[in-house]
């Protein structure tokens, strides 16, 4: 990343993202992942204080929300139709993108 935007990430994504790269790439790629998480500036921890429960069909994905509502992001990027359950709230208002709605957004910002 070069500061075109950031990321928003919670201690509990963070574990999956761990564990899914542990049982699903090559070892030590976990390990190298976690790294660069750690150290980049455009990865911002945030603290969950407060879950919304917002998402039933799926409540694993209420954590992306949750770090999504404390960061205060512009978007929550998903193709996950878990999520389409928050299209249909008022409060908290997250919106939601689509990975390749994301990836036109990313080009505009180098033009």
């Amino acid at each position: 990343m070069n500061g075109d935007y950031q990321i928003v990430i919670s201690e509990e994504i963070i574990h999956e993202y761990e564990e899914i790269l542990k049982e699903h790439s090559a070892p030590g790629v976990a390990a190298l992942v976690m790294e660069i998480l750690s150290v980049s500036p455009d990865v911002i921890y945030k603290r969950i204080y407060y879950a919304w429960n917002m998402i039933k069909s799926d409540a694993d994905d209420n954590k992306f929300f949750d770090a999504a509502v404390a960061g205060n992001v512009d978007f929550l990027v998903t193709n996950d139709t878990h999520f389409n359950e928050l299209l249909n709230i008022n409060f908290p208002r997250i919106n939601l993108i689509s990975a390749d709605y994301f990836l036109t957004v990313l080009h505009d910002l180098k033009r």
